[in-house]
């Protein structure tokens, strides 16, 4: 199983090239995501993603998966358009135009990427450019069809990865894809399954703040350890036997608490997410990379290099996305590192 980071010019202490190839080297990662233009444009101006390109496949050496999207803006001009034109507005129809350019994507990067996700978190409304805010989100299944044809017309030894769901542990997306009779149509099973609310069991709403390290530890494992093996079987009975990849995946980590803090207050600092303290990082992580190379996962992306938050959560922190850093903001490595570094070595790096 082989470790990735992702975004590393985003979340990478402000762009430091210099920073970022000497922690890539450190830890020894051998794949990065980055996100991808707005396919919809048809390479109006794609400069910067070429930057970005060159900088992970030249500069550190690793292979890469890109993330291509249209937008639900693109979605709402072209209905707009199509209507004053007098022509029919078919959903399907609509969303298989935006992505025909794809292909434009293929051509560009194909000889340094073979590995494209379309649309991560497609139905997240949180996510910037996420379906989740057009409404239409169930139509993806429908017309991811189009993007592996478009993808695999230009290549054909290309991956087409679906675009990991992340809302916490569930399967509800492969069980929508399996539905719509798409599971031909992607090469990677991919997720995206942060831990957001199982660092603690639950009993009704409330979580239990009383159980060990240990105990948590195991529960959440176990939760993993059950949603990976039912969604085996899942795919196996659609006819699926595509490998598991995470092109995104991580954990938000803070500092530990004060004195006095109390740990009931911990669900509260990111609005019901639950973050894991520093000295508690390295049991979950190891635990959990433990079980996904158990379910044969090929590739697993951690998000991100640095925190790019507040060095300690509060109630006003933006996102706790920017909590999920190896590094505090303030360049400190979180005990986490280690970890990450020990299975990025183990996978090749």
């Amino acid at each position: 199983m082989e470790i990735g980071i992702h975004a590393p010019m985003m979340f990478g202490l402000g762009g430091d090239k210099g920073w970022i190839r000497e922690q890539v080297k450190e830890i020894g990662f051998t794949w990065a995501k980055i996100g991808g233009p707005d396919i919809s444009l048809h390479a109006d101006d794609w400069s910067g993603v070429d930057e970005n390109v060159d900088f992970v496949t030249e500069t550190l050496g690793l292979k890469l998966v890109v993330d291509l999207r249209t937008t639900p803006e693109a979605f709402g001009n072209t209905i707009r358009q199509w209507r004053a034109a007098g022509r029919e507005t078919d959903v399907g129809e609509v969303l298989s135009h935006l992505v025909d350019g794809a292909g434009l994507a293929v051509r560009r990067w194909g000889s340094v990427c073979k590995d494209w996700e379309f649309w991560g978190e497609y139905g997240c409304p949180y996510v910037s450019g996420g379906m989740g805010q057009t409404g239409i989100q169930d139509a993806y299944p429908q017309w991811l069809p189009h993007f592996h044809r478009v993808i695999k017309g230009v290549d054909p030894e290309a991956n087409v990865w679906n675009g990991g769901y992340g809302c916490d542990m569930n399967d509800f997306f492969l069980r929508g894809l399996i539905a719509d009779g798409a599971v031909p149509h992607f090469d990677k099973l991919n997720w995206h399954p942060y831990n957001m609310t199982n660092l603690y069991r639950q009993e009704g709403a409330e979580y239990v703040y009383t159980d060990t390290l240990e105990e948590r530890v195991a529960y959440s494992t176990a939760k993993y350890d059950e949603l990976y093996a039912g969604a085996r079987v899942m795919l196996a009975e659609a006819g699926g036997q595509q490998p598991f990849v995470s092109s995104e995946w991580g954990q938000p980590i803070v500092r530990d608490r004060p004195e006095g803090f109390p740990p009931e207050l911990t669900s509260m600092v990111f609005e019901n997410v639950v973050p894991a303290w520093d000295s508690e990082g390295p049991a979950f992580v190891d635990a959990w990379l433990e079980c996904f190379e158990k379910h044969g996962f090929e590739v697993v992306v951690w998000h991100n290099m640095i925190d790019s938050g507040p060095v300690y959560g509060t109630r006003d922190s933006l996102h706790w996305g920017q909590y999920c850093g190896l590094f505090f903001e303030d360049g400190e490595p979180k005990q986490v590192f280690d970890t990450v570094r020990k299975w990025a070595r183990k996978g090749g790096g």
